[in-house]
């Protein structure tokens, strides 16, 4: 009888351990779900801001890319026109890829200091037609504001490329920490060959 007995209280006591273990186990799974849950969005914000940040550098570097290949095809020509101008601020849609050129001006100024005056813009072209903006001159015969000291006579082409860099998710970089909505990038180049200071 004795023997009975502590089977049956020996038998209670592993039952009452297992379902003990299980509460101390759901109590911890629940702990673990709630803490997870706290810190979810943390892990996407660090995710995803180190994508946007690659891709924001990347876009940059593009765009930077992008205005002094410009500068350097233009200023290795011997002169050029509006039409050979339109081709090369077109090729610019290709280097900034697989960004799209949507939104993107390009401001070609070519620039030319007279004697014993300060340096002014000669002629300008843009894209798309109509395009203002320029941080360098308001458009042809106008004061040209550049971040280097010319010589009398010196000649120098300016490329301006203004970009609405938008993230994944459609905000502008200015919504979000920038304090420019334009990704800005600025080229200058003497030209190689002959002067580039007649209009195309």
């Amino acid at each position: 009888m004795n023997y009975l007995t502590d089977m049956a209280h020996s038998l209670f006591k592993r039952i009452g351990s297992l379902q003990g273990g299980r509460s101390l186990w759901a109590a911890q799974s629940g702990t673990a779900l709630i803490e997870f849950a706290a810190m979810l969005p943390v892990f996407l914000l660090i995710i995803f801001g180190t994508y946007e940040m690659h891709r924001y550098v990347s876009a940059n570097h593009k765009l930077e890319t992008a205005a002094f290949q410009l500068v350097d095809m233009v200023t290795n020509q011997r002169s050029v026109t509006n039409a050979s101008l339109d081709r090369l601020m077109e090729s610019a849609d290709l280097m900034i890829s697989p960004f799209s050129p949507t939104g993107m001006r390009i401001i070609i100024t070519s620039i030319v200091k007279p004697n014993d005056a300060e340096p002014v813009a000669v002629w300008q072209r843009v894209r798309p037609s109509g395009a203002t903006g320029s941080r360098i001159a308001t458009g042809a015969g106008s004061q040209a504001d550049i971040p280097l000291a010319l010589e009398d006579r010196d000649q120098i082409l300016a490329i301006e490329i203004f970009y609405p860099y938008k993230t994944t998710f459609g905000i502008g970089i200015d919504d979000a920490f920038l304090e420019s909505e334009d990704v800005y990038k600025l080229a200058l180049t003497r030209p190689r060959y002959g002067t580039l200071v007649d209009e195309p």
